[in-house]
């Protein structure tokens, strides 16, 4: 289709089309060809209020010196109607550098003749090619009735390309057919920019960033592939709605930070790739309360506390050997709803702190508590857990030493705390080496556990066997001979390493006298002969 424009009475007074420099064809209302703004050189093309323009594919900044520039901008309240530009496609930044903003309740829509397999919007269409499209202000509108591709090529590498709305600006990919899909792919080198603006789509596939304010609409699954990337500043908060209700919404292979801002997550997410991340720095997240399932599921990767206070709404669990939850950077992650770990680990480091308002379920062998243990004198000290509900425990405690630190005979760390009472315990443990004489021990209460550090040594056992037998009496006899000692040898006689502070002995204690009779019996059997094999 050639162009052809309709433009309104009010039109004529104001000269409200015009275009300068590199465009072709100039102006580029004549009939009979497509609008090409920045050619091989600066061009510029402007739509003002109140004027319709029709074409088929328009394309901006095509060649590689080619700088195009196109504003369809302004709403006319005298006459209710605004800039128009209604066209096929559009190529925004083809080889050479584009710009296309609609402003001030301006309507662009791509495939107005509905065709099918037309309605594509490109941004930075070829590997050297730079596009950025601007939806700013109340009623501005980009409607793409097909495939949007930003910073995105399907034959191969795209340029780079930015989607920026903002101000109540909306931008939609979706003409409502019953048939196909359209989809709004985002290529490494793409970028949607959202300030108080929205974006729906039938189809949203990210390899690149989505950030800011404002809301993301997909009507299938949203994909984060593994170099997407979702992120949101401090002050602002980002909706994300994907898939229908009850279905799974948010599809994570890549990253989601959370950084002073909010996100919600209005359906069912999931990490799915051991890559994947959610991180939080003084962040809120709202993921889901699902009637089955979790809001926030996870097979892989990490949702990791990176520092300040961060809070986590929804149900959560992680699974499998490759899925962890991480509290570090001397945070608090406060978690408001139940949280499970099916085989996956907890790791909380130094200062940091893991808070479950509404309970910690651990299950299966496979299932992890790992904590970092400081100097309980310093600060930042050790990685604790704290549990207002009740805390059910399984699976193995790992325990790690920040660097430098040498745990000291005392030493005492209540790791976990569940004020709703503690069920279960670790069936394993792994746990750093001590200096000599020293040993780990790990206590349950009904509402804690504390790992101390204690002595190895048992009183009484002189010559170091691990057990306090008459033997040792002979090493007092020969190495020491004080009362103190004998009474210490006989207190604890009967004892074995392992026993216990406190376990009293059942063994009776001998005299002194008995028992050298028992030694002088014993030394004397080692030089008895014993007959030949063929003695009668």
């Amino acid at each position: 289709m050639g162009i052809v424009m309709a433009l309104a009475a009010a039109q004529s007074a104001s000269a409200a089309i015009s275009s300068s420099g590199s465009v072709s064809p100039s102006p580029p209302q004549t009939a009979g060809a497509d609008p090409v703004i920045g050619v091989d050189n600066i061009g510029r093309f402007t739509i003002t209020p109140s004027s319709v323009v029709n074409s088929d594919v328009a394309i901006i900044g095509r060649d590689l010196n080619g700088i195009g520039y196109a504003v369809v901008s302004g709403f006319d309240t005298a006459t209710g109607s605004g800039a128009v530009w209604n066209t096929n496609n559009i190529i925004v930044g083809s080889s050479g550098t584009g710009s296309l903003e609609i402003l001030d309740g301006a309507i662009v829509t791509v495939d107005f003749a509905g065709n099918p397999g037309s309605g594509d919007l490109v941004i930075g269409q070829n590997h050297d090619s730079v596009g950025t499209v601007v939806v700013s202000g109340r009623g501005s509108l980009l409607r793409i009735g097909d495939d949007a591709f930003i910073g995105h090529n399907t034959s191969g590498p795209g340029g780079t390309g930015t989607l920026i709305i903002e101000n109540e600006g909306f931008v939609v990919a979706t003409n409502d057919a019953a048939s196909g899909v359209d989809t709004v792919a985002i290529g490494a080198r793409g970028r949607v920019e959202l300030d108080n603006g929205r974006l729906r789509t039938e189809d949203l596939d990210n390899n690149g960033a989505i950030v800011g304010h404002g809301r993301v609409d997909s009507e299938l699954t949203i994909a984060n592939l593994v170099g997407g990337r979702f992120e949101v500043g401090p002050g602002d908060r980002m909706v994300v709605n994907g898939g229908t209700s009850g279905s799974l919404g948010f599809d994570n292979d890549g990253e989601v930070a959370v950084v002073g801002g909010q996100m919600d997550f209005l359906e069912q997410f999931t990490n799915s790739n051991q890559a994947a991340a959610v991180t939080l720095l003084n962040g809120v997240v709202h993921f889901p309360i699902p009637t089955t399932g979790f809001g926030f599921d996870s097979t892989g990767g990490v949702l990791a506390s990176t520092g300040g206070t961060n809070d986590i709404y929804g149900t959560v669990r992680i699974q499998g050997a490759s899925s962890r939850i991480v509290v570090a950077g001397e945070s608090t992650a406060v978690f408001h709803e139940p949280v499970t770990n099916s085989g996956s680990t907890i790791e909380v480091f130094p200062g940091s702190t893991a808070v479950y308002l509404q309970g910690l379920t651990t299950t299966g062998s496979g299932s992890a508590l790992s904590v970092h243990l400081a100097d309980p004198a310093e600060d930042p000290d050790f990685g604790s857990v704290e549990v207002s509900a009740g805390a059910a425990l399984d699976g193995t405690l790992q325990v790690q030493l920040a660097g430098g630190f040498v745990p000291s005979l005392g030493d005492a760390f209540q790791i976990l705390t569940a004020s709703g009472g503690r069920t279960g315990t670790f069936t394993s443990e792994i746990l750093p080496s001590l200096s000599s004489g020293l040993d780990w021990e790990l206590q349950y209460t009904p509402n804690s556990v504390v790992l101390s550090v204690i002595s190895n040594v048992l009183p009484g056992d002189y010559n170091a066997d691990g057990v306090v037998d008459a033997a040792d009496y002979v090493v007092w006899r020969r190495t020491d001979g004080s009362q103190v000692g004998y009474d210490l040898w006989r207190t604890n006689f009967g004892r074995t390493a392992g026993a216990g502070a406190g376990t009293s002995s059942t063994v009776a204690v001998p005299e002194p006298a008995g028992i050298l009779m028992v030694l002088v019996a014993s030394f004397a059997g080692l030089f008895c002969r014993r007959p030949s094999a063929g003695a009668v």
